[in-house]
Parts: C-alpha cells; sequence; structure tokens
C-alpha cells in the first residue's frame, strides 16, 4: 500500500506540474535521442560498405562461408580417426551458436591427398599425368547427373575393392574405362618403405548440369579433375578405419545468410570465429578457417568504434547543453516547489524520504524517455545520412540504420546521469523547513557558486591551455613524415571542439559576471529618455539582472557554437570541394581516342591485321583530331575547353634549366569553363588569360622558376616537348594553376595554337562545364554516335557526392547540424518554460502596476523591451564568440591528414547565409516569445494577485 501511495502522490505531481515535467521528458527524451543516435548512425553508415567490401573479398564464393579445413602434411601430427569424429560433432554442436545464426548451407568433404595411379591391367594405356585423389563429398548425388554406369556402393566387395565413380573431366584426363580396376598408390607411413595399395573400380560417370555448375552449397566447385569419388562411409570405416589411411584432408562448410549481418554484431562474430578456431586447432592439430571473414569483420568493427568515438566527443557540446537545460528545468521544478518541500519537512518528513519522492517522480519520466529516446535517435541517425553540408540535407537513399543493443546501454547511462544531476536543487531544497525557507527568501541574494569559486575564469584557463596544446601539435604535425601524417585515423583531432566550448563556456559566464554593471550603465543611459516601460524596463534589468543569466548563457552558447559549427563544416566542405576541383580543374575531364591504325599498303588488306611477311612492322598510327564544335553542343554542356597537358625540358639561352609542366590552351575556352579559385593569384586570373589573347607566343611560368634563374617578363625560353622545341616569353609569374602542382615541376601555360603550329599533333583533353544536373553519360553516348570515343572520364561532381558520402564526413556534417538545431530547440523550450515562470513570480508586480494606471500594451512593451535588451545582448555577444573562436581554433583543422599541406591553400569560410539562417531562427524565436508574453499577460488575474498580495 505504501508502494501504492508513492506512485500515486508522484502522478499527482506529475499531473499539476504537467508543463515542467513535459519539458523535462522533451530534455531527457532529446538527450537519449542524441547519445542513442551515435551507435545507430556509426553502424548504419557502413552497413552498405561493409557488404561491398565483404562481396567483393569473397573470391566468388558465398561471402558468410566458414570452412574449416584440416591438411595433412609429411612429418606433421598424427591424425585419429577418433579426433575426426570428436571435431565433426563440436562442429555440429556448437557453429551456430558461436555465429548466432542458422546456416543456409552445408557441405562436407575429405579426400587422401592426389598420389599415382595406374592401372591393373598392363594392356591398358596409362595417362599422361597419373596422379589422383580419392574422395568423398556430401551432396554429390543430388547436384550431378550420372551418365554412364551406376553409383558406389555403400559397402565394400569381399574383394576389397572400393566402387569409384569420376566426373567426365576425370575419365578424359586418366583414360579410364567404366569397369575396370586402378591402384591407388598411398603413401608409406613413416618408418616404412612401401607405399599401401588401394584397389578401386570405375563403376560411374557422372556430369554437373549447368544449373548446379555455380551452385552455393559445392564446397569445391565442378568439373572435378583427378578425382575418384567413394562413399562417404567407406572413406571412414574402410580407408580412414579398417586400413588406418587418417593422413587425409578434412573440409566443412556452412554457409549463414550474410545479409542479416550488421557491423554492431561484427566485434563479437569475430571473437566467435576466432574463438572457433582455436577450439578446432586444440581438438585437430592442422586445423584452420579457411577464407574466414574474421579480417574483415575486425576492420570495420575498428571503423564504426572510431566513429562512434569521434561523433561522440563531437556531441559532448551538445549533450551539455542538453543537460544545463535539464537542470535548469529541474531547478525551475525544485523552485516552484519549494514551499511545497519545505512543508513536507515541518510535518516531519526526512530529507531523504523528500529527495526519495522527487527520484521516484523523475525516475518515471526516465523510464518514459529511455522508450522513446532510442526511436528519436533512430531518426536523428537517418537525418545524419541525409547530410551535405551545415543545415543542407539532400534526398539520398536512407541509411539501413536500426536500433542497436548499445543503443539502450547508452541510453540507460545517459537517463541515469540525468537524473542524478537533477536531484542536486533537490537535495538543496530539502534542508530548508517552512520558518527557514521564508527566512531564505527575504534575505539579499547571494552570489551563485560559479561567480564565488571563478568558474568563469577558470574555464577561460584550461581554454587558454587548450589552445597551447593544440599549437604545439600543430608544430609537431608540421615536422612529422607523410606516413605518420597518413597513419591519422579520424577526420580531425576532437579537441578542436572541446577546448571552444570550454572557452564559450568561459566568456560566457564571463559576461555573466559583469550583466549587472552593463544593465545598470543601461538604466544610467536610458534615464532621461521619456516613458514609463524604458524606465520600468532597465530598472528591472538593473536590480534583478541575475534573474535573466541562466537564459543568456543559454543563447550566448546556442548563437556561438552554431557559428563555429557551421564555419567548420562550410570550411571542411568547401576545402574538400576545392581541392577535388583543383586536381581535376572543371566539372569533367574527357580524354578521347585519337588514333588508328594506318592504312598501309593497299593491295596488303592483311596487313592491317598482322598478316604479311616476317619483316613487316606494325603500321604507325594515324592521330586524328576529332572536331571541337561537337563538344560545345553536347546535351547538358554549357562549355568547352581544348587543354593539353605534357612534360617538358625547359631551356634559357639554350642550356637545360629543369623540367616543367606544361599547359597548352586557348584562352576564351578556358575562361569560361575552368574552376579557379579567387586566391590561386594575386589578381584575378582573367587578366592572365587577357595576356595570353594578346601575345600568342606568351607564356604564365612558375614565379619560383623566374627568380632561380633571374627572368623578368619578356624573357624568352624553350620548350622541349619530344626533342621539338617550343620557343615562348614570359608574359607574367604564377604559383598555382589548376591541375597543376609546383612539387612536380615547373609551371608554364601557353597558347595552344602556338604548340600545335610548331610540333606535331598532340591528343588533347576536353574540359567540360556541365549544366545543374546535367548527366555526363548523355554527353559521352552523343560522342560515340558521332564517331568519337572516349577513353576516360573524370567528373568532379560524382568525386564530389562520393566523397560527402564518406561516413565520417556525414556523421560530421550531420552532428553538427542536428547539434545546433537541438541547442536552438532546447533554447527555445527553456526560453518559454523561463518566461512563463518569471511571469507566473511578477503577478504581484504586474498587478500593482496595473493598479496605478498602467495599461496592458504598456505592459507588453516593458516585457518586450526586456527580451530585446537580453536577448540582444546574447545575439551580439553570441555573434562575436562565434567569429572570434573560429578564426582563432578552424585554422587547426589544416593540420589534420585530410587537409595538411593541400593544394590550393587552406581557407576559412564564413559565409553569410548561415548567419542569417541562426539569426532567422532565433530571431523568430523572439517574436513569437513576445507574442506568446502578450497572450499570456492578457489572460493573467492580476487584479486578483494585488487583493491576495501573493503570487497566484
Amino acid at each position: 500500500m505504501r508502494l501504492l501511495a508513492i506512485l500515486w502522490t508522484t502522478i499527482k505531481n506529475i499531473v499539476n506540474n504537467w508543463r515542467l515535467e513535459l519539458s523535462l521528458l522533451l530534455g531527457l527524451s532529446m538527450g537519449v535521442g542524441i547519445v542513442t543516435a551515435i551507435p545507430i548512425y556509426s553502424s548504419g553508415s557502413l552497413q552498405d560498405a561493409f557488404l561491398r567490401r565483404w562481396l567483393a573479398s569473397s573470391d566468388g564464393r558465398p561471402p558468410y562461408s566458414v570452412m574449416v579445413s584440416h591438411w595433412s602434411r609429411r612429418g606433421g601430427p598424427e591424425i585419429t580417426l577418433e579426433q575426426y569424429y570428436e571435431l565433426d560433432e563440436y562442429l555440429h554442436e556448437n557453429i551456430e551458436d558461436l555465429i548466432g545464426l542458422e546456416h543456409i548451407y552445408y557441405s562436407e568433404a575429405g579426400g587422401l591427398g592426389i598420389n599415382r595411379i595406374e592401372p591393373v591391367r598392363e594392356d591398358l594405356e596409362p595417362p599422361e599425368s597419373p596422379y589422383a585423389d580419392i574422395s568423398f563429398m556430401k551432396g554429390l548425388q543430388e547436384r550431378t547427373r550420372l551418365i554412364d554406369g551406376r553409383w558406389y556402393s555403400t559397402e565394400v566387395s569381399e574383394d576389397e575393392v572400393i566402387e569409384t565413380v569420376v566426373d567426365v573431366e576425370t575419365l578424359e584426363a586418366l583414360n579410364l574405362l567404366v569397369g575396370e580396376e586402378y591402384i591407388y598408390w598411398y603413401p608409406a607411413p613413416q618408418g616404412e618403405l612401401s607405399d599401401i595399395p588401394v584397389k578401386l573400380r570405375v563403376v560411374g560417370v557422372f556430369r554437373t548440369p549447368d544449373e548446379y555448375l555455380n551452385h552455393p552449397e559445392w564446397i569445391y566447385a565442378p568439373p572435378f579433375d583427378h578425382t575418384f569419388f567413394v562413399d562417404k562411409e567407406v572413406f571412414l570405416k574402410e580407408l580412414a578405419g579398417k586400413r588406418n589411411l587418417t593422413d587425409a584432408n578434412w573440409d566443412w562448410n556452412w554457409i549463414f545468410d550474410h545479409q542479416s549481418v550488421r557491423v554492431h554484431q561484427l566485434p563479437e562474430l569475430a571473437s566467435a570465429l576466432a574463438k572457433l578456431e582455436t577450439n578446432v586447432a586444440q581438438i585437430m592439430p592442422e586445423t584452420r578457417l579457411w577464407n574466414s571473414p574474421q579480417r574483415i569483420f575486425e576492420y570495420f568493427s575498428e571503423t564504426a568504434r572510431g566513429i562512434a568515438l569521434f561523433l561522440g566527443a563531437l556531441s559532448v557540446p551538445i549533450l551539455g547543453m542538453v543537460f544545463y537545460y535539464i537542470i535548469l528545468t529541474a531547478s525551475l521544478t525544485v523552485s516552484r516547489r519549494r514551499n511545497e518541500v519545505a512543508m513536507l519537512r515541518s510535518r516531519g518528513a526526512s530529507a531523504f524520504q523528500v529527495v526519495l519522492s522527487f527520484l521516484v517522480e523523475w525516475l518515471m519520466l526516465g523510464g518514459v524517455a529511455f522508450v522513446i529516446g532510442p526511436f528519436i535517435g533512430l531518426f536523428i541517425a537517418r537525418v545524419m545520412g541525409a547530410s551535405a553540408g551545415f543545415l543542407s540535407f539532400v534526398d539520398r537513399r536512407a541509411l539501413p540504420v536500426s536500433i542497436v543493443p548499445d543503443a539502450y546501454r547508452y541510453g540507460a547511462i545517459a537517463v541515469g546521469v540525468s537524473v542524478l544531476a537533477c536531484l542536486i536543487p533537490v537535495i538543496g531544497a530539502s534542508r530548508f523547513s517552512i520558518v527557514t525557507f521564508k527566512q531564505e527568501v527575504v534575505r539579499s541574494q547571494r552570489k551563485p557558486l560559479w561567480e564565488r569559486f571563478l568558474l568563469d575564469f577558470i574555464l577561460l584557463g584550461t581554454s587558454f591551455y587548450g589552445y597551447r596544446t593544440l599549437t604545439q601539435q600543430r608544430l609537431i604535425m608540421t615536422l612529422q613524415t607523410q606516413s605518420s601524417r597518413e597513419a591519422l585515423a579520424l577526420l580531425m583531432d576532437p579537441m578542436l571542439f572541446f577546448v571552444p566550448v570550454i572557452f564559450l563556456l568561459g566568456a560566457g559566464l564571463f559576461v555573466l559576471r559583469i550583466f549587472p554593471y552593463i544593465m545598470h550603465f543601461l538604466s544610467w543611459i536610458t534615464g532621461p529618455f521619456r516613458g514609463v516601460s524604458w524606465t520600468l524596463t532597465t530598472k528591472q534589468l538593473a536590480r534583478n539582472a541575475r534573474q535573466y543569466t541562466p537564459l543568456l548563457l543559454l543563447l550566448i552558447v546556442t548563437v556561438a557554437l552554431g557559428i563555429y559549427s557551421a564555419a567548420a563544416a562550410r570550411t571542411l566542405s568547401r576545402n574538400f570541394e576545392d581541392r577535388i576541383m583543383y586536381a581535376i580543374g572543371a566539372d569533367a575531364v574527357l580524354t578521347e581516342q585519337w588514333s588508328l591504325p594506318t592504312a598501309g599498303d593497299p593491295d596488303d588488306f592483311f596487313s592491317l591485321f598482322g598478316g604479311g611477311d616476317e619483316d613487316s612492322r606494325p603500321p604507325e598510327p594515324l592521330v586524328f583530331e576529332p572536331p571541337f564544335y561537337v563538344h560545345e553542343d553536347l546535351p547538358g554542356v554549357k562549355a568547352a575547353a581544348r587543354v593539353l597537358t605534357r612534360n617538358v625540358n625547359i631551356q634559357v639561352g639554350g642550356n637545360f634549366r629543369g623540367q616543367g609542366q606544361m599547359m597548352a590552351i586557348v584562352p576564351r575556352e578556358f575562361a569560361d569553363v575552368a574552376w579557379f579559385r579567387h586566391d590561386l593569384t594575386p589578381i584575378h586570373y582573367y587578366h592572365y588569360l587577357n595576356l595570353l589573347t594578346r601575345y600568342s607566343e606568351g607564356a604564365l611560368i612558375s614565379n619560383e622558376f623566374m627568380e632561380e634563374n633571374h627572368l623578368n617578363p619578356g624573357d624568352w625560353i624553350t620548350l622541349m616537348l619530344k626533342n621539338q622545341p617550343i620557343d615562348v616569353f614570359i608574359v607574367a609569374g604564377i604559383d598555382l594553376w589548376p591541375t597543376l602542382y609546383p612539387e612536380a615541376g615547373t609551371i608554364v601555360v601557353t597558347n595552344l595554337q602556338h604548340v600545335q603550329q610548331v610540333t606535331t599533333l598532340e591528343p588533347y583533353a576536353i574540359w567540360l562545364k556541365m549544366e545543374s544536373g546535367a548527366s555526363l553519360i548523355d554527353a559521352v553516348d552523343s560522342l560515340r554516335e558521332q564517331g568519337i570515343w572516349v577513353s576516360s572520364v573524370t567528373d568532379s561532381r560524382l568525386q564530389i557526392v562520393e566523397g560527402r558520402r564518406e561516413p565520417h564526413r556525414m556523421g560530421f556534417f550531420g552532428i553538427l547540424s542536428i547539434g545546433f538545431l537541438v541547442s536552438v530547440v532546447v533554447t527555445i523550450m527553456g526560453f518559454f518554460l523561463y518566461t512563463f515562470l518569471s511571469l507566473r513570480a511578477r503577478m504581484l508586480h504586474f498587478g500593482v502596476l496595473r493598479a496605478i494606471g498602467l495599461s496592458v500594451r504598456q505592459l507588453i512593451s516593458m516585457l518586450a523591451l526586456e527580451q530585446v535588451f537580453s536577448l540582444g545582448l546574447g545575439l551580439i555577444v553570441g555573434t562575436l564568440l562565434g567569429r572570434l573562436i573560429s578564426n582563432v581554433f578552424l585554422p587547426f583543422l589544416e593540420q589534420t591528414s585530410e587537409f595538411k599541406e593541400a593544394i590550393p591553400q587552406f581557407m576559412i569560410v564564413i559565409e553569410a547565409q548561415d548567419l542569417q539562417k541562426i539569426y532567422v531562427v532565433l530571431l523568430s524565436m523572439l517574436l513569437v516569445g513576445v507574442l506568446a508574453l502578450a497572450v499570456v499577460l492578457f489572460r493573467m488575474r492580476l487584479a486578483q494577485a494585488v487583493k491576495i498580495g501573493e503570487e497566484v
């Protein structure tokens, strides 16, 4: 009965405070959802890649094939038939339990090994290769068709001749005859000199029908060459048992459904396969798993673990905000019910009983959050799979995600930690009786704990130390070799998100420390202003500044973290795309077939196909140039350009000065097609193209080469292309040019027409600028229809899309987008909740103001100004801090393995449209909040509050 009473009291408390309890439930559910989304996403994002890699590594066999093999060797450990039976029994009893699935197919085989054979009759022609094996195989009769004779007997004849059947391939290869007898010479055991003869009689010949040639149940695929097949019982009882021919090979093969394997199961499956291999080797030495998927299981389980750790680190700031919101909501709940708590303490309830009542109440909410949270996590994981940038989502195929066991494990931990944290304000409130509580209320407010212990300065100092650590890591990575940098497994260091968040918290708390002084200054500035609303608003903010600090901190962190997340996502996305575009140069690049064999002697037609005299040489290739205008009219193509890229030797004054990369272009075409970032050249690249247009023999050359050789614009140099001189003069110096890298040699850009005039015709590439959404396949098909054959295609758009699908990158963009959206939701919920409770607490104040003559419109104006001042300050401070940490911490991204020494140079990107998204969301929140305040204010019973003199 006592338990029922506690539950009933708890339910009544939840119903009476349903708004606060609902807010707390939403916070708990979001926390559980974010925590559970990480293992769900890390498993689902790798599922397709895992299956593709697994299928590719299966060598044509069914992927989930667990094959246990024992291969005997001369001088190896002696194997007994009892060991075979023990291993066979162990496998059949345990393998499905270890794997966790029921098998689809099972097959088994055994053999004595390939040894010498000879016919019994001396008049029979011996085979050219007189070697064969004696084997048995499960399912042989079911999957083959007998074409001559009969199947072998399951018993050994009285003359101890063993009946066998052979494949057609074996029959022909060994010159066998049905009904004839042959001797198989089993190698002599150690210590003996003569081999052991095994007399065989061929009683039948079979062939494998076409429909069974690739059947997955075959342990070894047909045709079966040089093999005599016998009955399994004859093999075991007669050969291995009675004759003790145990130096044999044994194979068991189980096939399971690979489609049912999920990435989150891989650690257990890899461990099970390792255990299986250990156990079978203990039962029968030199037995192992053949073509086991254990390694690929371990690889993807490690990859999934790395993604989970990476996303977990990135989600810590988000979880911190949700955690802060949960504690804030719990504090508001306890604050509203402090009268009730004090009354219970005065009536004899112990502090433990008070804490226990709240614990039961919030455990019920936690239980609900634990149930619905994983489904929120499932939705978040799907959204992460559709992310293509910060707050950018595409309609790609949904990830094959499902709720994994780790999700419930992490969800339970999140609920437990959150509920325990919520009890902190309860413990503080349970110390007061009704008398001590009233005394505490009338006392002047003490400074909050964080302000007394200088937490803001501690956090700022910690963030400075983190910044120094990142700086040192940057210096160390600069000195590392390329191979060690490539060993970095993660896309970036999670410290890049820990340290900025610590700085944000420290800076935000410091702003809250000086917030009262700012409000006093604002009150002094606006004192001369006319209007009651201005005066009352500034006085309220100055006298009760700490009332707004919890919401203000939430807003500052939300805005700043949103700006930093947007800048980080935009920076990584832009630099990744720029790296691909620089390497390719345009939307697409086509390489076409330019050569055909020459006609040679018209009378010698067969010379085209390698005929003719022995002294005749292969025909020289005939190079022809496809018409260029065709490319400009291709479907989906905006513009096309001819680009010739070759390695050349550079001479100055007839002396060799090094090797270079020559790009020959048509400037007008290149301007319409090429990708070019503004910082690749000090001035717009059109200026350089105009110089090439003006001077047909002009060339752009690397500034470094000009400095080393003391060259200036106007000086002549010679480019040697296949021993053909190309004289050009320098019109300007450059450092970078699309597709050309300085470490590969000096960069030289010149005119294609000039190169073609002084050299033999060289095949050039076609660069294309595509219309948005246009398919390159249509353009290639159109060229083929016109007789132009494309030998290779490079599509930068496809590479960018494939890169965005990489699990680390999708997860990174997704967690940043989800994190910002969650922080906005938390801020909005905190704003409404805090504002509503603040209004309830100030009803007497508003009632007095109404009684002395203020209109409802003036009250609404006062509240609106409060929100504008407080939230406006949060927006301004959050924006400044967000841009500050973006400029301070984002340069460290350049030191990651993905962007280290990348060309073009790493660039920090802060897009105005991202800031607009953040401001639109938060300003919409402010507008809706003011409207909600107006509605609540109209509905409040202010006159009744004045009569009662208390809060209502």
